[in-house]
């Protein structure tokens, strides 16, 4: 694994986009992303809200304007009850020259419908580069931690500046406190015993961590320099015609480096089993930072995750691979050395990093319920099924359009769910709350205008009261709106 120097100091490029800018900048006043998304959708909805209630205004005043028209379509139809064509033309005249807007109505829904698709891409987005930010996270953690501990081009065999200055004191700590454990077992396995035969030998011995490495620097010289000492006496002497005191001699150097090779096997075994106690450390370390830092929000582990109890908010390796997309080349993964950058995305290094997150499956296994993907099918239907009710009188006499609007009540809910089971549990949140929203203002619009139809009629009605007919100047205006239509 490589030597890092800081990878978060490196950085990585965030998506750039209004949204994500939004979300990931305008917005980081609030930690939880969970909370973060609903703010962020309940701001929008609101900043929105003019063109929803003019869509309603529009929606309802061709209501009105249906209302008031029914009896000459009715007539209509009956008229040219075998002429469809002819039909048609005359019921689109009878609307135009009453003012019924086709698509007034239909530009508030436009605008949503863009702010849905790319808000959804930036979502993607978001997550993308908030996965693999939080792994690079992890690995940051796990890679300085093991750096830290074991002083790793030491025990590679490199000259390193600064050996000597060198403190193993955290790893003795750690090797101490994994030999006392392994001591309280009463049955250890093949493994355990092997590795107590070298925690043992440290810790009677009181070898530290730095001193074992230096006695396998030390016992590698020696062997090395008897090694070429046999070499160059098999170089200057006779080997078939020895002399008794020569071959004593001779015997000795083999002894002693068949020695040196053994002790240096142990050291080299040994040093591989504390570089073990050293990962699990830093797996430790990294499910601390996993648990501090992930986007995890009530009962969702992940938000970067689909809602869903048959997905995991750790993701494998492969998965993971996928997620992040372009993160994982040095094209869009920002200042990222490409010698970090390969290490980090290597399958052995994503599961020594996620290996200690994996052993609590409380912290990782079954992202979500399926609670937030069955509130987006069901309060999508309610909204769709409120719309429609409210449109049903807007629409009278154009049975195609009801159908389209049925159709659309039971597709939309559907596509919703789709999206909740497949994109990320933020993007679900998002649509819950947006549909959410939809319905209250559905209901406070209609109260307001069921209350302003009220208050006009009661006008209307001190009117007819006090004159015996309309008020003139309401006569007069609608004449006039009807001269200049025609």
């Amino acid at each position: 694994m490589a030597i890092l120097s800081t990878v978060s100091a490196i950085g990585v490029s965030a998506p750039k986009g209004l949204w994500e800018w939004l979300l990931l900048n305008v917005m980081d006043f609030v930690e939880n992303y969970g909370w973060r998304i609903i703010l962020f959708t309940v701001i929008l909805k609101v900043l929105l809200l003019p063109l929803d209630f003019y869509q309603r205004a529009k929606m309802r005043k061709n209501q009105k304007i249906s209302e008031r028209i029914k009896p000459e379509l009715e007539k209509l139809q009956k008229q040219y009850a075998n002429d469809p064509r002819t039909l048609q033309t005359k019921q689109m005249e009878v609307n135009r020259r009453e003012g019924y807007s086709y698509f007034s109505a239909c530009i508030p829904m436009i605008i949503t419908l863009v702010v849905f698709i790319t808000l959804f891409n930036g979502m993607r987005s978001i997550s993308k580069y908030m996965e693999f930010k939080q792994y690079l996270g992890m690995y940051e953690i796990y890679s300085t931690q093991v750096e830290d501990l074991t002083h790793l081009d030491k025990i590679t065999g490199d000259k390193l500046d600064g050996w000597d200055a060198y403190d193993s004191s955290e790893l003795d700590a750690i090797i101490t406190g994994e030999y006392n454990g392994l001591k309280a077992i009463t049955n250890p396995t093949a493994e355990q015993q092997a590795l107590l035969v070298y925690l043992k030998d440290m810790n009677d011995n009181s070898v530290s961590f730095k001193q074992f490495i230096e006695n396998r620097d030390k016992a590698s010289s020696d062997r090395a320099t008897l090694l070429a000492s046999k070499e160059n006496f098999e170089s200057t002497h006779d080997m078939t015609a020895l002399t008794p005191d020569q071959q004593a001699e001779y015997n000795d150097i083999v002894t002693n480096l068949t020695s040196l090779t053994a002790s240096l096997d142990y050291y080299t075994v040994g040093i591989e089993k504390l570089m073990e106690i050293a990962g699990k450390s830093s797996q430790d370390a990294v499910v601390d930072y996993y648990r501090e830092n992930r986007a995890n929000f009530l009962w969702i582990k992940s938000l970067w995750v689909p809602e869903v109890a048959h997905k995991d908010a750790l993701p494998s390796y492969k998965t993971f691979k996928s997620n992040v997309g372009g993160y994982g080349s040095s094209k869009n993964s920002g200042k990222i050395a490409q010698n970090i950058l390969n290490d980090a995305m290597n399958q052995n290094t994503y599961d020594n990093v996620t290996a200690g997150i994996r052993k609590d499956k409380d912290l990782y296994k079954n992202n979500g319920l399926y609670i937030f993907v069955a509130l987006t099918v069901i309060l999508g239907f309610l909204s769709q099924f409120i719309s429609s009710r409210q449109q049903k009188k807007a629409s009278a006499g154009m049975d195609q359009m009801m159908g389209s609007m049925k159709m659309m009540m039971i597709m939309m809910p559907i596509m919703f769910g789709f999206f909740a089971l497949q994109y990320t549990a933020a993007f679900t949140i998002y649509m819950v709350i947006s549909s959410l929203m939809s319905i209250v203002v559905s209901l406070m619009t209609s109260g307001i205008f069921a209350v302003t139809d009220k208050v006009k009629e009661s006008t209307q009605a001190e009117v007819i009261v006090k004159y015996g007919r309309k008020d003139p100047r309401e006569i007069a205006a609608q004449l006039n709106s009807k001269n200049k239509k025609d």
